[in-house]
């Protein structure tokens, strides 16, 4: 694990090969050798949501607060759910391990400014600003959602405020299954809506179910109920975990990557 102040943060960059924390520079060297003669995008971020199947869930792993300076972590050992799904996108859209960490910034920062504020502590927010920045495109409008508010008030030192954004029910997920692209984001609605906006996050990757040539969506995720990193079908997840409904976030290339 590596943890990075604001003012060290462009020293790290230029010294990550040399990093003292050998285990996560070398985990993540280990995956972006296997990621070389890969160019795909979806397939890149299977390779990677795979390789991290089996490390522990670990909570409260990033460090910082309203009045404690934030810093950086960089750590391949372990996630929650929201660390995780940033640490696969990050090595996916990466060709090096400062790429990656560069990655990493700018998925959990707004603008890429590692400060308690600017991190992305609601995951409403998560998918807005890294959506506005060119690393998703928002696929859950259309048919089978509809409109769900949520205010998020859950974080003490930042101010409560009320959302709305588009959802899918359970119910009316065949609907808009055919929206779902192989490594989207999936966030799933909180059910205490007067102070969260979303419960857990994921990647959905479509595979095909045996017997027969139909396809089912498998949930890759770091879940504290399961101990880690686990890929289980969406259907065994829905019977294990409440939920409002869903949002999913198709992953873009990066500008000049082939599509």
């Amino acid at each position: 694990m590596v943890f990075v102040d604001a003012r060290s943060a462009l020293c790290y960059l230029a010294r990550m090969r040399r990093c003292t924390d050998r285990a996560t520079a070398a985990t993540a060297s280990s995956i972006l050798r296997q990621l070389r003669s890969e160019r795909d995008l979806a397939a890149r971020l299977l390779r990677v949501a795979r390789a991290l199947i089996g490390h522990p869930y670990v909570a409260g792993a990033l460090i910082g607060g309203p009045d404690r300076p934030e810093r950086l972590v960089v750590d391949l050992a372990g996630f929650d759910c929201v660390t995780y799904v940033e640490n696969v996108l990050a090595l996916a859209r990466a060709s090096s391990v400062r790429g990656y960490v560069q990655q990493l910034i700018a998925l959990r920062y707004h603008c890429g400014r590692i400060e308690w504020r600017r991190r992305n502590h609601y995951f409403y927010d998560w998918l807005q600003r890294n959506a506005a920045a060119g690393f998703f495109h928002l696929d859950t409008p259309g048919p089978g959602s509809r409109t769900v508010s949520a205010r998020l008030a859950i974080i003490g030192g930042l101010p409560p405020r009320q959302v709305s954004f588009p959802a899918v029910g359970v119910r009316d997920l065949l609907r808009a299954a055919p929206r779902i692209a192989d490594g989207s984001v999936a966030a799933f609605v909180s059910t205490r809506p007067r102070v969260l906006d979303f419960c857990h996050t994921g990647l959905l990757f479509w595979e095909p179910a045996a017997p027969g040539p139909r396809e089912r969506l498998l949930l890759y995720h770091a879940t504290r109920s399961l101990g880690g990193v686990v890929a289980e079908p969406l259907g065994h997840f829905f019977r294990r975990v409440q939920t409002r409904g869903l949002v999913f976030a198709r992953a873009l290339p990066r500008r000049g990557d082939p599509p």
